[in-house]
């Protein structure tokens, strides 16, 4: 079998570059690598806000100037990003596993 100028014998199995580093395509966008998000310090909030979407919190710590949020993202992973002064000065990914709380349960 040939493609392009390469030959290949029939029984080969051809493995795309994508499936090689462990990317895939989804909606016009190519992944690859692992999947974190990284932003640059000094974006704006607004900035922030544009590519991430809505957060799922917002706090601030009045006494520092810091601002965080939070942006919920798939399987657990929630990235937190602080501003001072309408700034990004750090942001991490971190793991969350949920909690169940269990109310009113009988006692047997």
């Amino acid at each position: 079998m040939r493609l392009g100028d390469l030959e290949f014998e029939e029984s080969a199995d051809l493995i795309s570059p994508l499936q090689q580093t462990g990317g895939f395509v989804r909606h016009g966008v190519v992944h690859l690598g692992p999947r974190t998000t990284y932003l640059k310090a000094g974006l704006k909030t607004e900035e922030v806000l544009r590519l991430l979407g809505e957060p799922s919190a917002v706090s601030e710590r009045t006494s520092e100037g810091v601002v965080t949020y939070e942006f919920a993202r798939g399987d657990g992973r929630v990235v937190v990003a602080e501003f001072v002064d309408d700034q990004l000065v750090r942001s991490r990914t971190e793991t969350r596993i949920a909690s169940v709380t269990v109310t009113n349960v009988p006692a047997y």
